[in-house]
């Protein structure tokens, strides 16, 4: 019989090619927001990996799409590079790199080349402790998903974040109408 400690331990020594997602679906930087959207429900995917001349130049999730608007080329939402992680290196450190970076997913290379994306969902699913990793939880309801850091309102989630808005007058929520 196999201790919950040792089952808990194997599942953390998983390699990121047994983890990740592969092959890697890019998107051109110039898609429309609308189309983008479309796509990542019909794949099922929530960080969108853009090419600009057959290079990847960055990394959006489908959270950062909905701050643009519908008409706008995906390559708007992108700020940064993406954050890349070799094939041969533990979850662990993939989950390093996720947290030393404020991001929520990592593209896997090999050679240079893309091989592989993996998520925070990912790294929950093969049984790496989150909570070990700052910002890796929502601060309100522990979700994994969809996250941000903002100012002093610290990580949140999509839904929390709505939460958080402050209310407007003639936003249809009765403050100072």
């Amino acid at each position: 019989m196999v201790s919950s400690t040792a089952a808990v331990h194997s599942k953390t020594e998983r390699t990121l090619p047994s983890v990740m997602k592969s092959p890697v679906k890019t998107f051109r930087a110039d898609l429309p927001v609308a189309e983008a959207l479309e796509l990542a429900e019909r794949y099922g995917m929530h960080h969108l990996p853009l090419l600009v001349e057959g290079k990847v130049t960055g990394l959006v999730c489908t959270c950062d799409l909905q701050e643009l608007e519908l008409s706008a080329p995906i390559g708007d939402a992108v700020g940064r590079a993406p954050v890349t992680v070799p094939m041969h290196a533990t979850l662990e450190r993939a989950a390093e790199e996720m947290a030393g970076e404020h991001v929520g997913s990592v593209l896997v290379t090999d050679a240079n080349n893309i091989v592989g994306i993996l998520t925070r969902e990912d790294l929950a699913r093969a049984g790496v402790e989150l909570d070990d990793y700052p910002g890796f939880r929502c601060e309100c309801c522990g979700s994994v998903k969809h996250l941000k850091t903002q100012g002093d309102k610290g990580t949140l989630c999509l839904d929390c974040r709505l939460r958080a808005e402050p209310e407007t007058p003639g936003d249809g929520t009765g403050v100072g109408d």
